[in-house]
């Protein structure tokens, strides 16, 4: 055995002779003809040799390092620490980035949370988001967010803090509605509109230019048949030629292009047809862009030239100057001067008076205005603004502002004011509306000697357990008659009907379509129906169900249902569930019942429990709730009782 192999060439102290490395190595090279042709291979015998020192450019040998630190995830944009109340959710951000995909786990308390309906873990790129959802005072505290690959691990810490809301149940206080609906103002039909003689319901505008500007003035024009629409520069009749003029669904146009000090004047658009005339006018002032005081003194010089004084028409007014007056200096002069004595500011001539109306019948407040420029006209009720809307209609035509309502409502009283507004003034004129409760509001309840009813649900809502984005569909059948309003109420707030809640009704038979229910949806139901002559509701418990959820410790095998009964009548309310509760209890309207009344009776045979009301009154008209209490948490079901006469 060769010393090298033993343990004995430790203690050796000679040398090898490099002549015995040349002798084979000769040797070696003599069995080939062609070892020059051969290229060295790179192994790792490169990095103890003179290759790289000697042979650089040949072999490019390069030395390279990596650091695992490196590829370890990276949080770029970091969690924020959240506030929140209880029962609300939370939802926490943040960016991960790593070499390798990293695995992102949030731990509370020491303990991972894992993907559930509470948690809720969701990541769209290197984004990952967490969601805490009804949030309770044992979720406060400190959360580590870990962000981990084989490369290494990085840890961020937030803190969520949650805000206890009150412990007091809010008490059922069903709000006093308006017992009629407004109906939406009727479109009314097209007509095919009747002659008329024409009405510029848009004037002419004064208009301030410089030289070499384009200059465009413009009116609306309305009447039938189609008015002859003619312009006049201080009373002489202009030509299409002159200007360019159009006149196209009611809009008519002059353009004067690359004005000149010469356009100033006083324009004037006079429309005509067989039923009558209007017209509307307005002052042009070009002004020179050069020094005007030298433009006089070279018109100075010139010979005066007197014009033919135009033609007037028959009816045409007198003009605001001389046709003469061309200078520059007479049209800032007088033309000015004349502009403010054809503007003038608002004025009513026919204003709003006082009015005294029943309940449920139309109203139309109707005033005259005129004003130049058109002035604009605004609407007003005890200080807030009113506009045009499915119950209010405002209109402005021809000088005359109007204001509809179609059916009056005791709310509809008060002041309302029109203001008339231009650049000149502003004025206004209001009135007073006092709406009377009389036999034209249409209820039964207010004809004498004849009573409302109230409605009765014959068939109440159920309770029940339903999967996470299924159909939901709550029904009641409600009968009564005289008329009366229907509202859905969630957690005793109001329901708007909207597609993802739908009120539906099909002749006796009221209900609630949710298309896709939600977690968040779950909780109590109420179906409200009221008029003039009284209430009635009816409650329900909906629980959501996650998809592969079971459903938690305690949960009611069967719910207490809703009842509708006699003045004096005994009531029962029966209740069971999966598993015998550590303790259960019944409200009333968030108070606790008291057990030892002698009105109730409460009886528990195995998982049933059946509370009983001997002799019903009007005081036990309320919603109504049984807790079942156990480790895992709370289950509530609401049910509600109804006394008629």
């Amino acid at each position: 055995m060769h010393s090298w192999l033993s343990d004995s060439y430790n203690s050796s102290t000679s040398l090898i002779s490099i002549e015995r490395y040349k002798t084979i190595r000769d040797h070696i090279r003599r069995k080939y003809d062609d070892w020059a042709s051969f290229v060295l291979p790179l192994g790792r015998l490169s990095e103890y040799s003179a290759l790289r020192k000697l042979l650089v450019t040949k072999y490019k040998i390069h030395e390279t390092s990596f650091d695992r630190r490196q590829a370890a995830p990276r949080f770029v944009i970091r969690p924020q620490s959240a506030f929140c109340y209880e029962g609300q959710s939370c939802k926490f951000y943040c960016r991960v980035i790593g070499v390798a995909t990293p695995v992102v786990t949030w731990y509370h308390n020491n303990q991972e949370l894992k993907q559930s309906v509470k948690f809720m873990k969701r990541y769209a790129g290197d984004d990952y988001y967490f969601i805490i959802n009804r949030v309770k005072l044992d979720d406060r505290g400190e959360y580590i967010i870990r962000a981990e690959n084989h490369y290494g691990s990085r840890e961020e810490v937030i803190f969520l803090n949650v805000h206890p809301m009150s412990k007091q149940v809010p008490v059922y206080k069903p709000e006093t509605h308006t017992v009629r609906k407004r109906e939406p103002s009727p479109r009314p039909l097209w007509q095919e509109e009747s002659d008329a003689a024409p009405v510029f319901t848009f004037a002419l505008r004064p208009r301030v230019m410089q030289t070499r500007d384009t200059c465009k003035l413009l009116c609306c024009l309305s009447g039938k048949p189609v008015p002859t629409v003619k312009w006049y520069k201080n009373g002489r009749e202009l030509s299409r030629y002159e200007y360019s003029m159009t006149h196209t669904d009611g809009v008519v146009t002059m353009e004067i292009i690359d004005t000149k000090v010469g356009d100033s004047g006083e324009y004037k658009c006079v429309a005509i047809n067989p039923l009558g005339k209007a017209e509307t006018s307005s002052v042009v002032i070009v002004e020179d862009r050069r020094n005007q005081t030298e433009v006089p003194q070279a018109e100075a010089k010139k010979p005066a030239v007197k014009k033919p004084e135009p033609k007037p028409l028959p009816s045409a007014t007198k003009s605001l100057g001389p046709p003469d007056a061309r200078s520059r200096q007479s049209t800032r002069e007088l033309l000015p001067l004349q502009s403010d004595s054809l503007m003038h500011p608002p004025k009513f001539t026919k204003e709003l008076k006082d009015v005294i109306a029943s309940d449920g019948e139309p109203l139309q407040l109707n005033c005259h205005v005129s004003g130049d420029p058109l002035p604009q006209i605004v609407w007003t009720k005890n200080g807030k603004k009113v506009t045009s809307s499915d119950v209010i209609d405002i209109k402005y035509k021809s000088g005359i502002a109007s204001l509809r309502i179609n059916e009056l409502f005791p709310e509809d009283s008060g002041t309302y004011v029109c203001t008339a507004k231009n650049s000149m003034g502003e004025t206004a004129t209001q009135c007073k509306l006092d709406v009377k409760k009389g036999a034209g509001s249409g209820r039964a309840g207010d004809k004498k000697g004849a009573l409302v009813k109230a409605p009765v649900i014959n068939k109440h809502t159920e309770s029940g357990y339903y999967k996470d984005g299924s159909e939901v569909i709550i029904k009641c059948n409600i009968t009564c008659p005289d008329p009366f309003n229907v509202i859905w109420l969630h957690d005793n707030r109001e329901i708007k009907n909207t597609p993802d809640f739908e009120y539906v009704n099909d002749g006796d038979a009221y209900s609630l379509h949710i298309p896709e229910i939600f977690p968040e949806d779950a909780g109590t139901y109420t179906c409200e129906a009221f008029n003039k002559g009284g209430e009635s509701f009816s409650s329900c418990t909906i629980t959501v169900l996650s998809q592969g959820e079971q459903k938690d410790q305690p949960t009611f095998a069967k719910f207490p249902a809703s009842l509708s009964v006699l003045d004096g009548a005994k009531s029962v309310f029966t209740c069971e569930t999966y598993d015998a509760p550590s303790k259960l209890e019944w409200y009333k309207d968030g108070e606790p019942i008291n057990e030892s009344s002698n009105r109730y009776r409460f009886v528990k045979k195995d998982n049933k429990y059946t509370f009983t009301i001997a002799k019903c009154t009007f005081e036990d008209i309320g919603q109504y709730q049984v807790r079942a209490v156990t480790r895992q948490g709370d289950a509530l079901a609401s049910f509600s009782v109804n006394v008629s006469a």
